[in-house]
């Protein structure tokens, strides 16, 4: 009944106010019509009706009460928004009411209850991997309790998601390069793609690939600069990569000759026989030994197994140890000879197995040398792609230009406690520890490594023996050196080329890499690389 009277009154107030319907209305119809809105509970409209009459009897009172009723009417409305969490419309009919009830302190709760709503929202999105709506409202939320918090999270994420969408495009570009043949672009796009499924794998296939040329080549630049027995390890561990077994067979019978024409020159008789005896049956060795024994006597063949041992000849040594008997300690040190013979070349075939990074077998050599010469500091693990792709601690330096017209670039790196590792990282990447063979290379080197903020680092020159023996990592001959003021000084464990802090200028330190530090082991190093186009 209530909704059929509300609707009459409805209707008898637009006839009396409808133009339309009749021309002028008295101000006694105007407010009948007002207080059917009224009656109707239509305060919205009641309230202009009302204001329209003036003073007209009590049209005035009218008013406020409408008003206040439509105040309250929204009021109830504003609660119910905010009861059914419609925080957003219910604070805009809050501000609209002013002061009216608790209006003030519900906009207050809608502010609240919108931010609590929004943050939980945001959080949602974030769990189900929308990150940029989740932004979006974290950014609306300002400070609101962890949003700055979450929304560095959801920047990392987003760069994590570049990330892994850059490391993808990575590794399938290494599989397509891989697949044509190009190795070298192989590599390093594997390096790119960090530890992406199977790519530190896919890069030591092609590292081991790769070595057999480079390990070749080494041989020949061996050869070149008269190192005969390590050119001769290197193409027997090759085996038969390209024509390295004639090259073997070929080194052999050279090594072989110098040895029987260098017996021919010698005119210490005791040593030449030793050496005839260790040539065996080749030529006429066996005849020349036989027509050279009574010339020798024990101890004469004792100081030339002495001189031959420390020459590193131990084969040739342990046959004059042997035929001493008794004398002194030759009994043993023809064993130890013997041993020595072997581990020479098994210590030396590690380190090509190395360079072909079969570390498996090299490991294995290394370990079953024990404590001969320095094989306990030389077995090496893999470094991961990742490793390689994010131990980087400089950008790429300009290419230098050596006075001979090669090109050269070179960054720096940490990450490796032992310098043997800090080799193979470089080696990995299709470099090697930087060689500093001329003036202007050392001072190019200096001022890249001094410029980027670094003061100490190490490079690729090594004495592993402490013999005064100074060797570059690339196999070029130490013609330029540039130590500083009582350097070497081979303190302490101290085998490898470094920049110092305390020098300045460029000048060269040795040093041991910290390899025993408790505290931040190894150093930063600096790799190579040799431009070829």
């Amino acid at each position: 009944m209530k909704n059929i009277r509300l609707f009459l009154a409805l209707a008898l107030a637009l006839l009396l106010l409808c133009p339309a319907m009749a021309e002028e209305t008295d101000p006694a119809a105007a407010y009948e019509a007002a207080m059917a809105l009224y009656e109707a509970e239509n305060f919205e409209e009641a309230i202009p009706a009302f204001e329209a009459l003036g003073s007209y009897k009590d049209s005035q009172k009218m008013l406020a009460n409408s008003k206040w009723y439509w105040k309250e009417q929204r009021y109830d409305n504003a609660v119910a928004l905010y009861k059914a969490e419609s925080f957003l419309e219910a604070k805009a009919l809050f501000e609209e009411l002013g002061s009216f009830e608790e209006s003030k302190k519900y906009v207050a709760k809608c502010v609240s209850g919108y931010e609590k709503q929004t943050y939980q929202r945001a959080n949602d999105l974030f769990a189900a991997g929308d990150l940029t709506a989740a932004r979006e409202l974290f950014i609306s939320l300002g400070d609101y309790q962890k949003s700055e918090s979450l929304l560095a999270q959801i920047d990392a994420a987003f760069a994590a998601q570049q990330q892994a969408a850059y490391e993808q495009e990575c590794y399938e570009q290494a599989m397509q390069l891989k697949a044509e043949g190009k190795l070298a672009q192989a590599r390093d796009k594997f390096v790119e793609a960090g530890d992406l499924h199977d790519s530190t794998d896919q890069l030591y296939e092609i590292l081991e690939t790769l070595a057999l040329d480079e390990v070749y080549e080494f041989a020949l630049l061996d050869v070149q600069y008269g190192r005969l027995e390590d050119a001769l390890v290197r193409f027997e561990t090759l085996g038969d990569h390209r024509d390295s077994a004639q090259q073997a067979a070929s080194l052999r019978e050279t090594i072989t000759h110098s040895r029987y024409e260098e017996a021919g020159r010698t005119e210490d008789a005791s040593r030449a026989f030793l050496i005839y005896l260790a040539l065996g049956d080749y030529l006429d060795s066996a005849a020349k030994a036989e027509a050279l024994q009574p010339e020798t006597g024990i101890i004469t063949l004792f100081n030339a197994a002495e001189t031959l041992r420390k020459e590193g000849r131990f084969a040739e040594a342990a046959k004059g140890y042997a035929l001493c008997e008794n004398y002194k300690d030759s009994r043993s040190l023809a064993d130890e000879m013997t041993e020595n013979a072997e581990n020479s070349v098994q210590f030396e075939r590690a380190h090509i197995l190395t360079d072909l990074w079969r570390l498996e077998e090299a490991n294995a050599i290394y370990k079953s040398l024990g404590s001969y010469s320095y094989a306990k500091r030389m077995g090496i693990e893999r470094i991961s792609a990742g490793q390689l792709r994010d131990d980087a601690t400089s950008p790429v330096s300009e290419t230098f230009i050596a006075p001979d017209g090669t090109a050269h670039r070179y960054r720096m790196y940490k990450g490796v406690p032992r310098w043997v590792e800090a080799e193979a990282f470089c080696r990995a990447l299709g470099g090697h520890l930087a060689t500093m063979t001329s003036e202007e290379e050392n001072r190019f080197v200096h001022s890249f490594m001094w410029n980027g903020g670094f003061t100490t680092a190490y490079f690729g020159l090594e004495d592993e023996e402490r013999d005064h023996t100074w060797e570059w990592v690339s196999g070029e001959p130490v013609e330029y050196t540039n130590w500083d003021s009582g350097e070497p000084s081979y303190s302490g464990r101290e085998r490898y080329g470094m920049y110092f802090y305390k020098h300045t200028t460029g000048t060269w330190n040795d040093a041991h890499f910290y390899e025993d530090a408790e505290v931040d082991p190894g150093c930063s190093f600096i790799c190579e690389w040799d431009l070829t186009e």
